[in-house]
């Protein structure tokens, strides 16, 4: 006689073995998933490793180098003035630049040796037509130039000074008689030309202002 659970016993068997099953292909996934990760199962866990890996060769390739410390040094003493050496010669009238402490300047180059001056208007005029005093530096490329400031006699930046059309000998003890005189600051030269009458603010120049023209009322004798 059947029991009348045998079917029922039947099913439950059945389902008893779908659910190992799965549960066997569950461990197996997981199995697998946990040895991906650990890069110890499988040939394509290299590729999830590099896929993870941070790209930095690339970032390295293109990355612009810092200067050595040397190169660093080079440039900021480039914008500083130079010492003035004793037996260094004005580049146009010959003096002794040296002897002249307040009032000597100096113009650096990018490709040639700095030269050095007597006073703001030897400069002026060798910056205004250099080629006529010395041919080699027709073309040179001024990298800096440096004058003594006016009130503090100072080295201060020449490219960014203001300069007062002083042409009165006897209002300043300078070298050559007359010289633009430097001032650091556009104010600072306003004020200076204010004290007189002969002179205005259009006597109030940058140092582009210096040209031929300009730079002859200060040393004509050195364009003959």
């Amino acid at each position: 006689m059947s029991d009348p659970h045998d079917g029922e016993s039947g099913s439950h068997d059945s389902a008893g073995l779908s659910r190992r099953r799965a549960l066997g292909a569950g461990g197996s996934l997981l199995a697998l998933a946990l040895a991906g990760c650990s890069g110890t199962g499988g040939g394509d866990t290299g590729t999830a490793a590099e896929a993870s890996k941070p790209e930095t060769d690339a970032a390295t390739a293109t990355e612009t180098p810092e200067p050595t410390t040397t190169e660093a040094a080079t440039e900021a003493a480039a914008l500083e003035p130079l010492a003035v050496p004793e037996d260094s010669n004005c580049a146009v009238c010959n003096m002794k630049p040296a002897k002249f402490p307040d009032y000597n300047a100096q113009l650096q180059y990018e490709s040639a040796e700095p030269k050095f001056f007597c006073s703001n208007g030897c400069m002026a005029s060798f910056a205004a037509d250099p080629g006529h005093f010395e041919e080699a530096y027709a073309d040179a490329s001024i990298a800096a130039a440096f004058v003594h400031d006016h009130d503090t006699t100072d080295w201060i930046d020449g490219l960014a000074a203001s300069y007062a059309l002083e042409m009165n000998s006897d209002r300043v003890d300078d070298p050559m008689r007359i010289n633009p005189l430097a001032f650091d600051t556009e104010a600072d030269a306003t004020a200076y030309v204010e004290q007189y009458d002969d002179l205005t603010a259009d006597d109030v120049v940058g140092f582009d202002a210096f040209d031929r023209d300009l730079a002859e009322q200060y040393r004509a004798s050195f364009f003959e």
